[in-house]
């Protein structure tokens, strides 16, 4: 985490130009980007499908049919990682809550930026004790043109959850993207359990430190009692981090 969380990187929009030129990468942009917004409307009214999505995959997926190219495809995959993988990677795990979030262009492709409230800090600290962090993962939308990334993190506004965050390149992250985000629901009889959304695909880990050792999947954890999460997590937390 940085000394100080409110200087963290803010992203500047694409310029027209930059749009434009990441559009014409892909041939089904570049069309809808050349006709007028109420032609574009009718187009994608008289559409099957009910969005225009751009997928992990750098395709494009209209209506089922994918019209990127095929060197273009690469699957969303991620090392299957352990509650003390998680544990080990973060400087500190939170319960949060998302307020609002920005999506914006970098390097032609969408980010998204979610500010969340700290409301519990379960272990480790974050930047001067701030209460609000802005979060970064792939993914989102601008005007048109939307973009799914596989396995990153769900930062719905108001939907709190437990997050395992740490900094990568002056920019707080989740861990394990989707891996490290336990959403927070009650079950019918009112008892708050963590739940694990789509985590994409996942390898089994063949290397050494720092993620290492065997342990169960992080994602055989989904439907825990929260009061007993928070625990294991809070004594991973501290057994990683023990001086």
């Amino acid at each position: 985490m940085t000394d100080n969380p409110t200087a963290l990187d803010s992203a500047t929009p694409a310029t027209p130009a930059k749009a434009r030129s990441f559009a014409s990468s892909f041939p089904y942009l570049a069309f809808l980007s050349s006709l007028s917004s109420r032609a574009r409307r009718a187009f994608l009214a008289r559409a099957s499908a009910a969005s225009l999505v751009v997928a992990s995959c750098g395709a494009v997926i209209f209506g089922g049919f994918s019209i990127a190219s095929p060197r273009d495809a690469n699957a969303s995959v991620s090392i299957a990682l352990s509650l003390e993988d998680l544990a080990r990677a973060s400087s500190v795990v939170a319960r949060v809550t998302p307020l609002d979030r920005t999506s914006v262009w970098e390097d032609a492709r969408i980010v998204t930026y979610t500010r969340v409230r700290v409301d519990d800090v379960i272990a480790g600290k974050t930047a001067a004790g701030a209460r609000e962090v802005r979060i970064r993962s792939f993914g989102g939308s601008i005007g048109d043109i939307g973009q799914v990334v596989e396995g990153e993190p769900q930062l719905a506004p108001n939907q709190p959850c437990i997050l395992f965050l740490a900094e990568r390149n002056a920019r707080v992250v989740v861990v394990g993207r989707a891996q490290g985000q336990f959403v927070v629901q009650r079950d019918t009889r009112g008892l708050e359990r963590v739940r694990i959304r789509s985590v994409g695909a996942l390898v089994e880990r063949r290397v050494a430190p720092p993620l290492r050792g065997p342990a169960e999947r992080v994602t055989e954890r989904d439907g825990s009692p929260l009061e007993t999460f928070v625990v294991d997590a809070k004594r991973a937390w501290e057994a990683s981090h023990a001086p």
